[in-house]
Formats: structure tokens, C-alpha cells, sequence
């Protein structure tokens, strides 16, 4: 009986045995596909070959990358000149307070260098402000290459390129200028050899970022600024106070797109509650006793006008809901 039944058992054993190794192998290859030296290995090897195809540098790579992640971040969020125009704008708050009590030197001397370096931030992270920073490198090496005779213009293109980058990306789309042609035809002079003619658009390119009006009101922002802490020193609070009232008029002139979408947001809102009322008004004014009250009510409306100056559109909206109580008192 036991003679009869050992192939049997010799056979379940080597099924066993092979399941067990075939398991064994699978686990290895999968160690193996797991494995992060194999897995380093292979992406240096793609980026090798990336490399070789494209003819670029381990730099080029990198400032590509760089310049993704920097669009992808700001497209996460608001741009760094909408953060630090609030932080510019909080602080100068601060800063008249302390000025208006005229009383802690030291804190107003904080908050006025606080103020100073978002002002700084603010002129420097312009789109305007990046645009003339790769355009001036540009000519630099575009200079440079042709004192020593060079036809290589490569790390001069990357900058027009970076300045192309500033002027359709650029984020406030209303603070960008419009030089986006220009860049495109300095890049394409450059391809071409045409240094002279490169320079001369890239010269025209700075004209026009530079006559910037956001520019313009951040540097002369500085100089108030920098009006204050001098005044500070000398103990003057009310100059402090009168050049953070000029400073604070100049920050009002910097209009942002959050700023315009609030605007742009608050104004259907309020033609949409007039229709809603106008349909409650007219029973109210159907159920007056007396005829003759529907033209009383109905000059009111021009005086409830001056009150609302900023919004012209709920004035009219206003009148329009008594002007049907006319009619059902008639």
C-alpha cells in the first residue's frame, strides 16, 4: 500500500518544489525592478541619452527645470508681486500708526526697513523688471562673444529666451508689457548671426519695459520711503507721516487682477436683488390707501443717489422698483 501511494507523493512534492521556485524568481525580478541602485541607474542612463540627443548641457536641463517648477508654483498660487504688495501694504499700515502716535522711534525704524525691502521685492519681481534682467545679460554675452570673435551665442539665446519666458508668462498679466514680438524677433536675428541687429532690438526691449508705469510708481515708492526713515532719524514724525501719505496714494495705483475679479464679482450681485424686490414691491405699493402717495415716494429715489457714489448701477435699479408702484395706484 505504501509502495503504491510514493509516486504519487513524489509527484505532489516536486509540484510543490516547482511552484516554490517559479515563486522564488518572480520575487527576485520583482527585487530587482524595485531595486533603487537599478532604478538610479536607469534614469541616468535616459538622461545620458537626453543629452547626447539634444546636444544641450546639464545646466540647459536644470534651468529648464527650474523655470517649470517656477511656473508651476506660481500657477499654485498668487504671484510673489500680488504677496508682497499686501505685505508692502500691511506694513505701511503699521507704519502710519506708529507715526500718528509719534511715540516708539525703534518699532517705526523696524517697520519702515520692513516696508523698505517689500518695496524692493516688489520693483525686482515685476514682470518689466525680469524682462530688462535677461535682456541685459543677453547683450552682455552677445558683446562678449563677438570682442573675441565668436559665432556662439547659445548662453545669450537661453536669456532672450528667459526674457521671452517673462513677457508671455508673466504673471499680473496687466503689468507685462508688450514686447513679446520684439523678443521673438531678437531671437530669430540672433539664429541668424545678426548680432548688431539683435542688440538694437534688445535696446528697445529695455526702453519699453523700463517706461513701465508700475515701474515708474515702485521706484518713486522707494523714494518716499526712504524719505521716511530719513525724516525718522531726524525726529520728524509728521514729515514720516506726510511721506507714508504720499507713498500710501502711490501703492493705490498698482491695480492687480484679484483686485479687479472682486470688482468684476461684486457687480452682478447687485443688479440681481432689485428684480427679486421688484417683484415684492408692486402688492405693497397696490395695498397704499392713498393714490396720491405713489409721486411722494417716487422723488425719494434721486436722494438715496448721493449716498452711493462708488456703485452707480443700484441707483438706478432703485428707482426702477418704485416706478412701477405708479400704475397699481393709479
Amino acid at each position: 500500500m505504501l509502495v503504491n501511494k510514493t509516486p504519487a507523493l513524489l509527484a505532489l512534492c516536486g509540484v510543490l518544489l516547482l511552484g516554490g521556485l517559479i515563486a522564488l524568481v518572480n520575487g527576485c525580478q520583482r527585487s530587482a525592478e524595485t531595486n533603487p541602485m537599478a532604478q538610479a541607474e536607469s534614469e541616468n542612463a535616459e538622461l545620458r541619452a537626453t543629452l547626447e540627443r539634444t546636444g544641450k548641457t546639464m545646466e540647459d536641463l536644470a534651468t529648464q527645470v527650474e523655470r517649470q517648477q517656477s511656473r508651476e508654483a506660481e500657477k499654485a498660487g498668487e504671484p510673489p508681486v500680488v504677496r508682497d504688495l499686501a505685505v508692502a501694504r500691511a506694513t505701511l499700515t503699521d507704519a502710519q500708526k506708529l507715526a500718528a502716535a509719534a511715540k516708539d522711534a525703534q518699532a517705526a525704524a523696524v517697520a519702515l526697513a520692513r516696508l523698505r525691502r517689500a518695496l524692493q521685492r516688489l520693483a525686482a519681481e515685476l514682470p518689466a523688471s525680469l524682462i530688462v534682467q535677461h535682456a541685459d545679460r543677453a547683450m552682455y554675452l552677445i558683446k562678449a562673444a563677438t570682442g573675441v570673435g565668436s559665432k556662439d551665442f547659445s548662453d545669450a539665446s537661453l536669456e532672450i529666451v528667459a526674457a521671452y519666458d517673462a513677457a508671455n508668462h508673466g504673471r499680473p498679466a496687466e503689468l507685462v508689457p508688450a514686447v513679446t514680438n520684439d523678443l521673438e524677433g531678437a531671437l530669430k536675428a540672433l539664429k541668424k548671426g545678426d548680432a548688431d541687429g539683435t542688440l538694437k532690438t534688445l535696446n528697445d526691449v529695455i526702453g519699453k519695459a523700463l517706461d513701465s508705469a508700475a515701474l515708474k510708481v515702485l521706484a518713486q515708492a522707494q523714494t518716499e520711503a526712504q524719505g521716511a526713515e530719513n525724516a525718522l532719524n531726524r525726529g520728524a514724525w509728521t514729515v514720516v507721516a506726510a511721506e507714508l501719505a504720499e507713498l500710501e496714494g502711490l501703492l493705490s495705483q498698482i491695480v492687480t487682477a484679484p483686485a479687479a475679479a472682486q470688482k468684476a464679482e461684486a457687480k452682478p450681485t447687485t443688479p440681481a436683488t432689485p428684480p427679486a424686490n421688484q417683484g415684492a414691491t408692486p402688492p405693497a405699493q397696490g395695498a397704499a390707501p392713498a393714490g396720491q402717495e405713489a409721486p411722494a415716494t417716487t422723488p425719494q429715489a434721486p436722494a438715496a443717489q448721493p449716498g452711493q457714489p462708488a456703485t452707480g448701477a443700484p441707483a438706478p435699479a432703485a428707482a426702477a422698483t418704485k416706478t412701477p408702484a405708479g400704475p397699481p395706484a393709479a
